[in-house]
């Protein structure tokens, strides 16, 4: 689950910070930054995705217009050259006991591996991902640091900053660095949980173009030694939607072939339906169990008010909700 989302000098943030929860209400006047913030678990999957990072930005998206017209535009005020994004999110139990696993066997003595397995506190348990961004002078969107590193909940990063991080991550003996890079030195992928000592688990070094992302790499190397880095990718690649809903093709079933993530307009997904149909179980059982013989296609629902939109990010169960000036229900998947 996404638990804090950051950026700085991005589009109307000059410095966010947010912790996330299950469900999160937004409300704000327009131009406020909702949709902007939304928006964010999106930009980290396309991203991701991306053969060219400045493409996620000013390139037409699936049944959505461009972030922006020209890099200019992403620049807080529109001004500067930099912009930085940043997530933290919780592991899932089999994940955070594969790395913790992993963490155990590198190290050397016995005493060591002793210590490590009594204290609770120090096993990993989310991760923090950030990248930095830089306008080049040719006029291409370049990727300055990456940084990818796990952490115990006890030793979470300063809350007081709102800023890269990574830098200083090999220095904290709590934190395990999995990707570092910047501009000068190059990227570099360190194995999260490997069964080699920790003498001859020798990091990978990355030769990547300024313009992609050094995530994406993990998808090459074993399973076994990225558990965390791989459920990442896979996060912010199929479980973030930006829902942007069709009400006409929402109330209609959903027809076979539709891909298996919930899609944008949300013509493969029960939708309102749903939200309907748990008021329904709520207020009046015997109508719930009458409703559940029906047709999908069957079934209407109370369309909500013109304009409202709702972002749905499956980042395990997080969804975050915008309220215009009319209630709206929370959709949850």
């Amino acid at each position: 689950m996404i638990t804090r989302l950051e950026a700085v000098r991005y589009r109307c943030f000059e410095r966010l910070g947010i912790d996330l929860g299950d469900i999160r209400v937004v409300v704000g006047a327009n131009g406020a930054g909702k949709t902007t913030l939304l928006d964010l678990p999106g930009v980290f999957g396309d991203l991701l995705r991306a053969t060219n990072v400045g493409s996620a930005f000013v390139e037409k998206r699936q049944d959505l217009p461009p972030r922006a017209g020209c890099f200019q535009e992403i620049l807080f005020a529109g001004r500067g050259t930099d912009f930085s994004l940043a997530l933290e999110a919780a592991l899932p139990e089999g994940i955070a006991n594969e790395v913790r696993n992993g963490a155990i066997t590198r190290l050397r003595t016995e005493k060591a591996r002793a210590a490590f397995s009594a204290d609770e506190r120090r096993w990993p348990s989310h991760l923090r991902y950030e990248i930095s961004f830089e306008l080049a002078e040719d006029g291409t969107l370049q990727v300055r640091n990456e940084y990818l590193f796990l952490f115990p909940k006890a030793f979470t990063p300063d809350r007081s900053e709102t800023a890269i991080q990574g830098p200083q991550a090999g220095q904290n003996k709590h934190w395990l660095v999995v990707i570092k890079r910047d501009s000068r030195s190059g990227a570099e992928i360190i194995p999260e949980a490997s069964a080699r000592p920790k003498r001859q688990g020798a990091a990978a070094g990355v030769d990547l173009p300024a313009t992609v992302l050094a995530l994406p790499r993990v998808l090459y190397e074993s399973s076994a030694e990225y558990p965390a880095a791989r459920w990442l990718f896979e996060l912010l690649t199929e479980g973030a939607v930006f829902l942007d809903p069709d009400w006409t093709e929402m109330r209609l079933a959903s027809h076979p072939g539709q891909p298996r993530r919930l899609v944008g307009s949300g013509r493969n997904s029960l939708g309102w339906q749903s939200i309907s149909s748990a008021r329904t179980r709520l207020k009046a059982p015997e109508r719930h169990s009458a409703a559940r013989a029906m047709p999908i296609g069957s079934r209407t629902s109370k369309r909500p008010c013109r304009g409202s939109r709702i972002s749905m990010c499956a980042s395990g169960r997080t969804t975050i909700t915008p309220i215009s000036s009319c209630a709206m229900p929370a959709a949850t998947r």
